[in-house]
């Protein structure tokens, strides 16, 4: 079974980017002041999302073991240390248990 590839053009990935100005115009008019957290969110999900595009990429047409390993590792990092931050925890005394937890 072979699947189908969906390429995505510019402009329907600018309409998606359009479809933001709801929720941001809702907020504005209601006062909410999310503005600027909405902005930094959404130039974050685009570079992950680009990053991840291009990492994908040379995952599929390299396919080395020793880079997959790296990228989940590097993964598990992120993912403790974000854990961690989000819960104000002491980073050195949370870290090494946090690890296997999260791999687990």
């Amino acid at each position: 079974m072979t699947a189908a590839v969906i390429e995505i053009s510019i402009y329907n990935l600018a309409l998606g980017y359009l479809l933001l100005l709801i929720p941001i115009g809702l907020a504005i008019y209601l006062g909410i002041n999310i503005l600027a957290t909405t902005i930094i969110s959404v130039l974050r999900m685009t570079f992950q999302l680009l990053f991840v595009g291009f990492y994908l990429h040379i995952v599929f047409e390299r396919n080395l073991w020793w880079l997959n390993l790296l990228w989940l590792l590097l993964m598990l990092i992120v993912a403790d240390l974000t854990v961690i931050k989000g819960t104000k925890l002491a980073l050195k005394k949370f870290i090494l248990p946090l690890f296997p937890a999260i791999l687990v």
